[in-house]
């Protein structure tokens, strides 16, 4: 099954991972996400295709401790508003405009990974881009941060929408977002002894 996830087999490894039953469990679920993420990256030459869009929600459904995985999803899809809930309700998640009183209520509260989380599930989700990234700065500014505190704010920030990201009001936000993804996405190599990609990701940092 390793094999046939790291050559992108993705749907053989499901298949078999599915005959295998509990033993190969990790691996399948980790089959689905990947599989699921190849379909939520369909809609981006194919907008108005709703059947990749359920196929990656019932995809992750299929995994256990999903909710944060799906929050990607609803996020990433650039649909019209009614798509948009309508793909939240088969995600078990709130309305859009539920999201944005969310999001003020997380916010109120100091809760920065909730308030970024809702805000991104909005209809106005570049208002997560400064929020998030000045927590990471904030927190890299001290000399005891670790890569695990910072990491799932960025990786759930990259989930925004691409339309929203290319806007002209977000051209600062986007590029110091890039730099911190290239930054610790540098390290993650580093953890995960893909040295050689790492020189590349301090080059595009720099």
């Amino acid at each position: 099954m390793a094999y046939l996830i790291r050559g992108n087999e993705l749907e053989l490894a499901v298949s078999v991972g599915t005959v295998l039953g509990e033993s190969a469990a990790p691996a399948t679920h980790y089959a689905l996400q990947l599989l699921a993420r190849k379909c939520m990256m369909i809609p981006m030459c194919f907008p108005f295709c709703s059947v990749n869009r359920n196929l990656a929600a019932d995809l992750l459904l299929m995994t256990p401790d999903n909710d944060l995985n799906l929050v990607k999803l609803c996020a990433f899809y650039p649909g019209c508003i009614e798509e948009i809930n309508d793909l939240h309700e088969k995600c078990k998640l709130p309305t859009v405009e539920e999201c944005m009183k969310l999001a003020e209520i997380a916010r109120a509260n100091g809760n920065v990974f909730e308030t970024i989380k809702y805000y991104l599930l909005s209809e106005e989700p570049e208002k997560a881009l400064p929020i998030g990234i000045d927590f990471v700065k904030e927190y890299i500014s001290n000399s005891n941060w670790t890569l695990d505190s910072i990491y799932p704010v960025l990786d759930l920030l990259s989930y925004i929408r691409t339309e929203k990201l290319i806007l002209h009001t977000c051209t600062e936000a986007r590029n110091e977002l890039l730099i911190l993804c290239g930054y610790v996405g540098a390290l993650l190599a580093i953890r995960r002894q893909y040295q050689s990609i790492v020189p590349a990701l301090y080059e595009y940092t720099r």
